[in-house]
């Protein structure tokens, strides 16, 4: 019985002991950041030369976790995968691992992230950001934005093109470094307050609906403008402000 209480004991604490692994890669050529994570956080940052970092820290990974840092081609590849029975019978998070990652600017992200925190800063390229549970900051010169979570607040500055985000419950702040003239936003959440901040001569078309909470464009609409603005919220405040 011990022996027994000691095992599950063992697998419910993680199954194995923290660890980090780093391997580094050529930049080169690089166009596409794929990553895929069962738990934990990741942050990306740019390299100071044309290399990729990747820097795994295994905060729990037992023996049926499987990580996987490669290139192939013009994409870097990682990825976390579980599927022991003895975890998901009790319960237990067996694979988590937060990642340290450092990439050329001129790349496009593609996350998605069971539980933990993401955060983007530098690259120019196209996001797009799938999270369970977790806040999602980016700061990048990105023409194309896709960002969803279940819950979680959503932080993206530099924005210049268009911007799909969407929460279960958050807040969702949204900030562009300049006015487009074409664009679309795309902004939902369930629970929170959502605000967007442009240049103020801006022109755009606004669409608001909330089923409680402020409606304020501080900027007012511009009959068929090409940037158009929708932003929908179950409970909480809608804004549209002008940057100081």
């Amino acid at each position: 019985m011990k022996v027994m209480i000691l095992l599950v004991a063992f697998f419910l604490s993680g199954g194995a002991f923290a660890a980090a692994e780093t391997k580094e890669f050529d930049g080169n050529g690089l166009q596409n950041l794929k990553i895929k994570n069962s738990s934990g956080d990741v942050r990306i940052t740019l390299s100071t030369d044309q290399k990729a970092i990747v820097i795994a820290d295994k905060v729990k990974f037992d023996k049926d976790c499987k990580l996987e840092m490669k290139r192939f081609g013009d994409d870097l590849l990682i990825s976390v995968e579980g599927d022991s029975w003895i975890g998901s019978w009790f319960g237990g998070k067996d694979c988590k691992v937060n990642f340290e990652i450092k990439v050329p600017s001129k790349i496009a992200a593609s996350i998605k992230n069971g539980s933990g925190d993401v955060e983007l800063i530098g690259t120019q390229g196209a996001v797009d950001i799938s999270v369970g549970s977790g806040n999602v900051a980016i700061n990048a010169d990105s023409k194309d934005v896709n960002v969803k979570t279940g819950s979680g607040s959503v932080q993206a500055k530099g924005l210049s093109g268009n911007a799909f985000v969407k929460t279960g419950s958050g807040d969702i702040t949204l900030a562009y470094a300049v006015a487009p003239t074409k664009a679309e936003v795309d902004v939902k959440t369930g629970s929170g307050d959502a605000t967007l901040t442009v240049p103020a001569a801006t022109k755009l078309l606004s669409d608001f609906k909330a089923g409680s909470g402020r409606l304020v464009n501080e900027v007012g609409d511009t009959a068929n403008a090409d940037f158009k603005v929708s932003m929908r919220a179950g409970s909480g405040d809608l804004t549209i402000k002008k940057a100081e």
